[in-house]
This record gives C-alpha cells, structure tokens and sequence, in this order.
C-alpha cells in the first residue's frame, strides 16, 4: 500500500496515546469492535464521504463511541487526513502493533462444525507451548473440510482436515496414472 509511510505514524500515535493515558486494552476493544462493524455495513464509506461534513459524521462518531473521546478524535483526524478509506487497514495494524509488544498471536481456526471450548484450548495450548506466545485462535465454521481442522495464522497454514486428504489422495492418484499401490504392488 502507497500510503504505508503516511498511515503508520496515526497508528503508532493513537497507540502510544492509548498507552499514556492507560487505556490501551479499551481502545483495543474498540478497534476490533469497530473492525467487526466494518465488514457488516458500508461505515467506511460513510466517513469518507465528501459530502456530509465533519460535524454530522463527528455526532454520529459521538453516538457511536459515547465517552472515547480519543478514539473518536482519532477517527476524526483520519478523516480530516483523507486517509479514513483505510481504516481497515488502519485497525489492523493497530491490532498488529498491540500483539506485537504483547507477544501475542492470533489465528483462525477451521473446522467443519463447532468445535468445544476444550478442543481449541488443546490446540491452542500446544501452539502455545511450542511458539511461547499468547495464542488466540478465531473459530470459523467451513462445512467443506467434512472434518479436521485447518489453522491459518499469519502466513502459516496447517491443514489437517479430511478435505485436504482427499485432494493429495487424488493428486498422487492423477500422478500414478489411476494407479492405486496396494501392499507395495499397483
């Protein structure tokens, strides 16, 4: 992204701001709340919309964010920097920068239905135990997978589902020319 160098810098403020004034963990809540807002409605092009004025969006930011002054400042200035039509972008790396410092890690976890709070506190706990980080996995439902679970976090992916298998079974199947090894014999 182009504007990398002229976004981070409203990151890495409205952090140490957050951090200052000891409320860096509510402004997490509201990062990740309003990042989740983002995805299930057209805000963004709300803020960045040219012809409703600062006012009216910065009342509509007060309804919103009630008391977060800085978060609603913040937003604000965003705005009025004409960087706001990134503000995904924005909130992630916010999320980023907190890991970061926290050593923490945060992944998607698949499966092909819900899998029990001690299933994914098993896995994350070995992920855990091997990376020493703090591990938070998001599970996501993907009825494709048939079963197993595939882990996504980073640039990492771990697929140990039922789906996978069955495509490597019929890519090495395709190899061999449809020809099945049976006790070593095709």
């Amino acid at each position: 992204m182009k504007n990398n160098q002229l976004i981070l810098p409203f990151v890495e403020a409205f952090y140490q701001l957050s951090k200052e004034k000891k409320i860096l963990n509510k402004s997490l809540l509201l990062v990740k709340k309003t990042l989740i807002s983002l995805s299930e409605t057209n805000f963004i092009d709300f803020l960045s919309n040219y012809n409703i004025d600062l006012e009216n969006k910065d009342k509509v930011l007060q309804k919103i964010y009630q008391k977060n002054t800085l978060f609603i400042n913040w937003i604000l200035v965003l705005i009025e920097k004409k960087v706001v039509r990134n503000l995904d972008f924005i909130l992630n790396k916010f999320i980023q920068l907190y890991n970061l410092e926290n050593k923490i890690i945060e992944g998607k976890i698949f499966s092909a239905r819900k899998l029990n709070s001690n299933q994914i506190k098993k896995i994350t706990n070995t992920i855990k135990n091997k990376w020493k980080k703090e591990i938070y996995l998001d599970p996501k439902i993907d009825a494709e997978l048939i079963g197993g679970v595939k882990l996504i976090i980073g640039d990492n992916v771990w697929d140990n589902s039922i789906l996978k298998k069955l495509n490597d079974l019929t890519e090495e199947l395709v190899n061999k020319k449809g020809m099945i090894v049976i006790d070593g014999k095709y």
